[in-house]
């Protein structure tokens, strides 16, 4: 779930009515808080092309009017490659998909979208199995990087770690503010076998630059 301001977003990504055969479709559900304090069901979003294990709404964020909702289980590009949905609000209260996410390299099984952050005009998804061709590690992972252009949403980069090995699952978790977004290498080895670790990256202009590694084993 997450939460901007008066909007609050919950994925259900294990959504589906076994007597219509659906299984696992996912969904996500929007409240909003009025003046008084109150909250209250807005609405319910769902993928228009969403099939059976996708698991939509596994993550979901929201900024102003701004909603993405993953389902890391989509057969897009390859067999559980994985994908994210991208929403807005009108003035009216009306939520409208408008662009389904796909990462430009997608392979089976990258598990794109199990995590998503928001910022502004920028959205963070991250793809925890994806293989690192340049140092040849399964399982590595990476985390995708798009930005907004008016009511389109273009992919801006790749971020890895260059020295990615098999199994780190790099981008397990991401977050993002402003020009500095933060990926969680839940399965990287450091002082111990999956002792894990954070990358933290910062943009400038078009390009994201690798400036920190975190973990405990440099405390």
């Amino acid at each position: 779930m997450d939460i901007y301001e008066d909007t609050l977003i919950v994925g259900a990504f294990g959504e589906g009515d076994a007597n219509n055969e659906i299984f696992n479709r996912g969904s996500a559900h929007v409240f909003v808080r009025d003046t008084e304090g109150d909250w209250s069901y807005q609405t319910k979003l769902s993928a228009a092309d969403g099939a059976n294990y996708d698991y939509f709404g596994y993550d979901v964020a929201v900024w102003e009017d701004v909603a993405v909702v993953t389902a890391w289980n989509d057969d897009d590009k390859a067999q559980e490659s994985g994908s994210a949905y991208v929403f807005m609000r009108n003035g009216q209260g009306v939520w409208t998909e408008v662009v389904k996410l796909l990462a430009p390299d997608g392979k089976a099984e990258d598990y794109f979208g199990n995590s998503v952050d928001l910022y502004d005009n920028t959205i963070i998804v991250g793809a925890w199995w994806d293989d690192n061709e340049n140092t040849n590690s399964t399982n590595s992972g990476s985390a995708h990087v798009y930005v907004r252009d008016e009511d389109t949403w273009v992919w801006q980069a790749k971020l890895q770690d260059a020295i990615g090995e098999s199994e780190d699952r790099f981008g397990n978790r991401v977050s993002i503010w402003g020009d500095t977004a933060v990926v969680g290498a839940r399965g990287d080895d450091g002082d111990s076998t999956d002792a894990g670790s954070v990358y933290v990256f910062k943009r400038y202009g078009d390009s994201w630059i690798s400036e920190a590694k975190l973990g405990k084993f440099l405390l």
